[in-house]
């Protein structure tokens, strides 16, 4: 008898020490996909691609974006060439 209440012990403590750790590592997700969003951030600027872009229209490419200067209330459109 009493090797069969030992045994439900240890098998009552082995699930609630992995009940807790499952709740920590569901907590802790938060910090991986901050992490994971910090990794794809630095790997964008990483592609063999580049596009040189000019601040007209007439340059015949497609929208590249808006670009303000530091300090300067004028912003710039930019596009592919």
């Amino acid at each position: 008898m009493k090797k069969k209440n030992i045994g439900i012990i240890i098998v009552s403590a082995i699930a609630i020490i992995s009940g807790y750790n499952v709740c920590i590592s569901q907590s802790n997700q938060k910090i991986s996909k901050l992490a994971l969003a910090n990794v794809e951030a630095l790997a964008n600027g990483e592609g063999g691609t580049s596009y040189d872009c000019c601040n007209t229209s007439e340059c015949g490419g497609a929208f590249c974006g808006k670009f303000t200067p530091a300090g300067s209330s004028t912003s710039y459109s930019v596009f592919y060439k």
